[in-house]
């Protein structure tokens, strides 16, 4: 998994070791069910969401009606779609159905006719072997397909980019996105109604790059906002900086956010004309309230960066912590400021922090973070980390307003 160590994700668990408000999918199969679109992906997620971390789910069309709003004849059809091209199976029939919901690798094999898997076990994992004449077109076919290497004179190698690994790529999922929250509208209804499978896709390839523990949300080596910091004044040791809510939006180049909107047509400033709805359906989320970008304080932009704590802004996005860190900071450097300096400050309309002169190169980045998230340990590590780096940075803002501090309460 994309943000999280790909062998911690994998062997992800609620914080008690009991299943938790969570379900996983393979990013894989996911994308194969967005590429027959809408509904199906919708149904996908819903059978899945029923599945929890089984192979086996009893949630059917009753389900897929009740929380995503899809009518009931048009869910019969979704789910047919997925059973008719392999990415779940019927494992009973009848009034109460069972769905099998098939792995990556085994979705990649269906596709496969008996005559082309006999090929491939005669290959196996050997280099260069000879294919008896009776099997040659198929395999000749096969490579033509991408899924062997034709090494000349009938000899052919299994070319391994164009198989799925049976090591899962896991994403998690909270249960929430499928049940709503409370009085809330289920994200998944909320998305339908967008009748975009992009923008659905983008919503849970956010998820696969989510790092909480390390970044505050999604990885910020895929997607970021940066704010402009002005340097305030100066007081003792201490440098006051400020920021406003203006920022500019960046990403990471080949994000694989991106690759869901590319359409390879390039627009007269080179850029690709997808990208124009890739940043439409990331406001999108963020008008519904699904994701929303949070300022975190970095010792700088570069990637070795390390975070030194949120700064929460925007009323309602953030935990209780991450204003209480805000709020202390911005006192802080109030304290520190002569009349003329506040005076700026607030035409300005400054968020302030005061921070030790040796951090000069300071960077207020703004993290997106989904607004459901799964009970997992992953969860619960970013709550204790979060919560006690906020609180830490806190007594340390309180001491200046306490006239307080000292060099040695800034070390480390």
């Amino acid at each position: 998994m994309t943000g999280f160590d790909a062998g911690e994700a994998n062997d992800e668990v609620a914080p008690n070791g009991k299943a938790g408000e969570f379900f996983v999918v393979d990013r894989r199969t996911f994308m194969a069910a967005c590429a027959l679109g809408l509904n199906p992906a919708i149904a996908y997620l819903t059978i899945a969401r029923g599945a929890g971390s089984r192979r086996t789910s009893a949630w059917s069309v009753d389900a897929i009606e009740r929380y995503t709003g899809i009518s009931r004849p048009k869910a019969k059809i979704a789910v047919s779609t997925l059973i008719e091209n392999h990415i779940i199976t019927l494992e009973r029939s009848g009034t109460r159905p069972l769905y099998g919901i098939v792995s990556a690798h085994e979705w990649e094999a269906s596709k496969l006719s008996a005559g082309e898997r006999i090929v491939l076990e005669l290959i196996g994992e050997q280099k260069g072997v000879r294919i008896p004449s009776a099997h040659f077109y198929t395999a000749a076919d096969l490579a033509r397909r991408g899924y062997l290497i034709n090494e000349k004179n009938c000899r052919f190698s299994r070319n391994p980019a164009a198989f799925f690994s049976e090591e899962p790529r896991s994403v998690w999922l909270p249960n929430a996105i499928v049940d709503g929250a409370a009085d809330e509208r289920p994200p998944l209804a909320l998305l339908r109604q967008m009748q975009d499978v992009r923008r659905l896709n983008l919503f849970i390839a956010l998820y696969d790059v989510n790092n909480l523990p390390n970044d505050g949300g999604v990885s910020r080596a895929i997607l970021y906002q940066e704010y402009t910091l002005k340097k305030v004044s100066q007081r003792g040791p201490l440098t006051i900086w400020g920021f406003n809510s203006g920022c500019t939006t960046y990403s990471a180049s080949a994000t694989p956010l991106h690759n869901i909107f590319l359409t390879g047509q390039k627009n007269d400033k080179g850029a690709d004309t997808g990208m124009t709805d890739f940043w439409s359906a990331l406001e999108g989320l963020s008008s519904c309230g699904l994701m929303n970008f949070i300022p975190h304080v970095f010792e700088s932009n570069k990637p070795e960066a390390e975070l030194m704590h949120p700064y929460a802004i925007e009323p309602g996005v953030g935990e209780t912590w991450e204003y209480g860190v805000a709020d202390a900071a911005h006192a802080a450097a109030w304290a520190c400021l002569e009349f003329e300096y506040r005076e700026w400050a607030t035409r300005e309309d400054f968020f302030l922090l005061p921070l030790p002169s040796h951090i000069s190169n300071v960077a207020v980045i703004g993290i997106g973070r989904l607004k459901y998230r799964p009970r997992t340990r992953m969860t619960a590590a970013w709550f204790a980390i979060s919560k006690g780096r906020s609180e830490a940075w806190q007594t340390r803002y309180e001491s200046i307003v306490q006239g307080q501090s000292s060099d040695n309460r800034w070390a480390g």
